[in-house]
C-alpha cells in the first residue's frame, strides 16, 4: 500500500510529539508543586470570577480549531473536486 510508509512516519512523529509533551507536563508539574510550597497565598483579584476558567478556555478553542479544521477540509476537498469536472 503506498500510504503505508507515510502511516509510519506520521505515527512516529505523534509518538515522539507524545513522549516529549508528557516530559513537559511532569517537569511543569513539578515546578508547580515545588512553588506552592514557598509562595504564601494571594488574595483573589477583583473580578477574576467573570473570566473563563482555564479548563473553560481550552475547551472552547479546540472546540473552534475543530469546526476550523473541518471547515478547511470541506473547502479541500470542494476544490479538488471542483478541479475534476465531469466530462459529458
Amino acid at each position: 500500500m503506498a500510504d503505508e510508509p507515510m502511516e509510519k512516519a506520521q505515527d512516529q512523529l505523534l509518538d515522539a510529539l507524545a513522549k516529549g509533551q508528557q516530559q513537559l507536563v511532569d517537569a511543569v508539574r513539578k515546578w508547580a508543586e515545588t512553588g506552592a510550597k514557598v509562595t504564601p497565598d494571594l488574595p483573589t483579584l477583583p473580578l477574576t470570577d467573570l473570566l473563563p476558567k482555564p479548563e473553560e478556555a481550552v475547551a472552547s478553542q479546540f472546540e473552534f480549531a475543530e469546526k476550523l479544521l473541518a471547515s478547511q477540509r470541506q473547502f479541500a476537498e470542494d476544490l479538488l473536486a471542483a478541479s475534476r469536472p465531469e466530462k459529458s
